[in-house]
């Protein structure tokens, strides 16, 4: 990660800057006096008829997100990411906001206790005798005494500095309802886009000096100035186009100079000789100007639309990241302090430390009651698992202790890298069995992002291995993980022992959702017994629970057995249970044996269960054995379930005895918008257990596991501009690569 020497941005500023791009605006409406929610009224007595002041606490919540994932709401005073930090993920204490009640707009103040108060006791709102609820509250955010409105609308042409940047930032909640007991809360979210653009030279052309810095960056073509609907805080441009002068970061990816950013109005641009976005990156030592265009594209609000900016003398290439997601989507991080969690781990040797007490039943500390294996963890910081060679998995299931983790890891979106197995029991991951105290009482793994795992093991039985963990009952909840690296497994046993292994988790009986796999797994198998199975999947290896929202693409997932059944899937390689909503980029999935049956799928290999809602780009081979079957979408189809699946790769239907229909398709050259479109065909639904954060609660242990309808057609997103279809809600996590389409821009 490269810092540069500008200073890091953490929190918004709060200046007279800020309040100059507001203050100015006029009331949309009169302000009329509010008969109730005002200072106390006194009684015929003289004493005051409420003393009840209102109060409420708030999040950040994605547009568009219906309320699955509420984001977090943290400050990142000590947190450093391989990414620039975003305006605004969390409202910090002092953060003062506009609310509106009745037409009347007051200062409320965020503090200690989590809560907006009134920035002046004297001046806030008030509960009346025998109210229990408020209707129609709006709030905004940073403070202005009115919505910017046609007279003077927003204004975010002037973006260089950290307050006017911050400034341009506008956090709108409500209409809303507020209830006196319990306490609620108002969820905001941000109604700019954000506009990202990571800087470099070509190397060749323009080859960079210690002394070469990027001085300045302007975007021209866009519109500057807004109006705001008060009923839902949504942007209006006005059609007024300026320069904007944007934002450095303080944190730029490796193998880039600089990273700049900008607020952008939500619109849409259209390809034509006079649209576009005009990007001008200015440099020093030499003082040169280098120009592109942006030709198409579509600003959301509430998405950091992230670009990468190649310098060269005969032109400037500009091309979409793959990272372009929602602000928070996926990202688990809440503003809850360690008191929160039973433990907090930061460094290789306090996890080392965990799983020793997990796995020989231990208390977490020798002054605590809490034993390991129930134990609430909060990952605090990146973790680097170098210095060990053989990672011993977190909770076993193997006799005499059968000591498994049924507790609660949120990973809070930090890294565990280098994560390396050579040995051990049969399940093998950073995990080893999961699951819950009782199906009330589910075992949660969230937020966990593992790179450059190396596993590479053989043992003399049974191998369910995963990445993140080999084997998740059927209480056991995984949200919001992902992982890159490599599995190889192999079963040395002729006794008849089963290999399972996946990208994500070897054998699954629980659910997995909005997880991201781009591991290259190899599973093989000596077994003799034809009855059981060598089963490799880019998420899963086995599955007997639900897969919803997953995303694999590996550049490999391969079963290979000398005479049990070998089966390859892009997202499982045996599929018993549900999946929906989930894509496969696996380059190759390849089934071979000689054994009884042998088969492979872009999405499953053998599949007996319900396949929604999927689509997968793979090209899947069988080979050998005495039956096999390879297909673009499934290998064995076993006549259950299976509609709006569509298979790209090489061999269309294949051998799957699966036949095109209006839901099935095969078709090399599909685009994403005709993916999309037959996504939006029919929906899906099924309730799943998911993790969200609640800030009314507290404590809320920074997740809280809930039940939600999960809908096949909400899980997918498709903009026009770009030309890219991607799953809702997948973790933005650098060093992971999407598979769901693909986009490019024109240089000028």
């Amino acid at each position: 990660m490269k810092t540069s020497t500008h200073t890091r941005f953490r929190h918004l500023a709060h200046s007279a800057a800020v309040s100059a791009v507001h203050s100015a605006a006029a009331m949309l409406a009169a302000l009329v006096l509010a008969t109730a929610c005002t200072s106390p009224a006194d009684d015929a007595d003289g004493s005051p008829a409420s003393t009840d002041a209102i109060s409420f606490g708030a999040t950040l919540l994605l547009p568009g997100n219906s309320g699955e994932h509420a984001a977090h709401t943290r400050t990142r005073a000590a947190h450093t990411r391989a990414t620039a930090p975003v305006t605004k993920d969390a409202f910090a204490t002092g953060d003062r906001i506009a609310v509106s009640i009745s037409a009347q707009v007051k200062p409320y103040t965020y503090g200690a206790d989590r809560n907006f108060s009134a920035t002046h006791p004297d001046d806030s709102f008030y509960w009346t005798p025998g109210q229990q609820q408020q209707d129609n509250v709006i709030a905004w955010y940073p403070y202005s005494d009115a919505l910017p409105s046609t007279s003077s609308p927003l204004n975010i042409s002037r973006q260089d500095t950290d307050a006017t940047f911050a400034a341009a930032d506008f956090l709108f909640a409500g209409p809303a309802t507020l209830t006196r007991t319990p306490s609620s809360a108002l969820t905001f979210s941000h109604r700019t886009a954000l506009l990202r653009l990571n800087i470099k030279a070509d190397g060749k052309t323009v080859v960079p000096t210690p002394d070469f810095t990027v001085t300045g960056v302007e975007v021209e073509g866009t519109p500057v100035n807004a109006t705001i609907d008060p009923t839902d805080g949504t942007l209006t441009q006005t059609g007024n186009t300026a320069v904007i002068y944007t934002h450095p970061c303080a944190v730029t990816p490796d193998g880039y100079m600089a990273t700049y950013e900008a607020q952008i109005i939500p619109h849409t641009i259209s390809p034509s000789p006079s649209g576009g976005t005009l990007i001008t990156v200015y440099t020093a030592n030499p003082d040169k100007t280098y120009s592109g265009i942006i030709l198409s594209s579509s600003y959301e609000a509430g998405h950091i639309h992230t670009y990468n900016v190649t310098l060269g003398n005969a032109h400037i290439d500009i091309r979409p990241a793959d990272n372009d997601l929602p602000w928070n989507d996926g990202d688990i991080r809440p503003d809850l302090p360690p008191t929160g969690y039973d433990l907090t781990i930061s460094t290789a040797q306090e996890l080392k430390a965990f799983a020793e007490a997990v796995n020989y039943r231990r208390n977490i500390s020798n002054t605590s009651s809490v034993e390991a294996r129930f134990a609430r963890v909060l990952q605090t910081a990146d973790i680097d698992l170098a210095e060990i060679d053989d990672w011993t998995p977190i909770g076993n299931n193997a006799s005499p202790s059968y000591n498994k983790f049924q507790g609660i890891y949120n990973g809070n979106g930090y890294t565990i890298s280098n994560l390396k197995i050579r040995s051990g029991e049969r399940n093998k991951g950073l995990f080893g069995y999961v699951t819950g105290k009782d199906s009330s009482t589910p075992a949660v793994l969230t937020g966990i992002h593992l790179r450059n795992v190396d596993i590479d093991v053989s043992h003399n039985s049974n191998i369910s291995c995963g990445a993140i963990a080999g084997e998740a009952s059927t209480s056991t909840v995984i949200t919001f993980c992902s992982a890159r690296g490599e599995i190889k497994t192999d079963v040395t046993s002729t006794a008849g022992d089963y290999n399972h292994s996946g990208g994500i988790i070897g054998n699954n009986s629980g659910t997995i959702s909005y997880c991201r796999a781009d591991v290259k797994v190899i599973a093989s198998s000596n077994s003799g017994n034809t009855s059981t199975e060598c089963t490799a999947g880019g998420i899963v290896g086995y599955n007997d629970g639900t897969i919803l929202a997953c995303e694999a693409s590996g550049s490999e997932v391969s079963a290979q057995s000398d005479a049990a059944k070998a089966q390859a899937g892009g997202i499982a390689g045996f599929a018993n249970g549900y999946i929906t909503s989930c894509t496969s980029g696996v380059g190759k999935i390849i089934a071979n044996g000689n054994g009884q049956e042998v088969n492979a799928g872009g999405v499953a290999g053998t599949q007996y269960g319900a396949v929604y809602s999927s689509y997968a780009r793979g090209d899947a081979t069988a080979s050998g054995g005495m039956r096999q079957a390879a297909g673009a979408i499934v290998g064995a189809h076993n006549g259950v379930d299976i509609d709006l699946c569509i298979g790209t790769g090489a061999g269309g239907q294949g051998t799957s005895s699966l036949s095109p229909s209006s839901g099935i398709l095969y078709k090399a050259d599909a685009t994403d918008e005709e993916i999309y479109n037959l996504m939006q065909t029919k929906d899906f639904t099924k309730e799943i257990s998911t993790t969200t954060y609640d800030a009314t609660r507290f404590p809320a242990y920074g997740i809280e596991v809930t039940k939600v309808t999960f809908s096949s057609k909400g899980a997918w997103s498709y903009d026009p501009a770009s030309g890219k279809i991607r799953i809702r809600g997948l973790p933005s996590v650098t060093g992971l690569s999407s598979v769901t389409g693909s986009s490019s821009v024109s240089p000028p």
